[in-house]
């Protein structure tokens, strides 16, 4: 069985792309932990590694249009991390004076045709940000990351 949109020339769905936290990677790491509590819509992960007990929790928000992810460690100045964005969209990533990371392009071209021929270009403009709110820490920025 095949699915196909009628008509077949509608535009198709796109990522608009992918958050990238670069750490440093532990030596070992141990007592790992990923669970999803679907009540609440937040997920959540923890492991050990030298002494320091790591968390990560995302929730997502439809209606507030943002996705959070809140990062701590068990001990202070353990969390260090490089954010960068990517897209496969035409797009451009640089970080703002304010110190969010931006994200703006406009989405690709469809698979049908116009009726002169033409493949029906991308019109969707679309804008993301990334803010990050170190607490007791520091954050730079780069021409296209953020760097805590």
């Amino acid at each position: 069985m095949a699915v196909m949109a009628k008509p077949l020339a509608q535009m198709p769905y796109q990522t608009l792309g992918d958050l990238q936290l670069k750490f440093a990677a532990p030596d070992v790491a141990e007592n790992y932990r990923r669970d999803l509590d679907v009540a609440s819509a937040v997920t959540h992960v923890s492991y050990g590694a030298q002494g320091v007990t790591f968390t990560r929790e995302v929730f997502a928000s439809y209606p507030d249009q943002v996705i959070v992810v809140r990062l701590a460690a068990s001990r202070p100045g353990q969390i260090s991390f490089e954010a960068r964005m990517q897209t496969p969209q035409r797009a451009t990533v640089e970080a703002a004076s304010d110190g969010d990371l931006v994200m703006r392009g406009v989405n690709g071209d469809g698979n049908g045709v116009t009726a002169d021929g033409m493949p029906i270009p991308g019109a969707l403009r679309f804008e993301a940000r990334v803010r990050i709110l170190p607490t007791g820490g520091i954050r730079s920025v780069t021409n296209d990351a953020v760097i805590v």
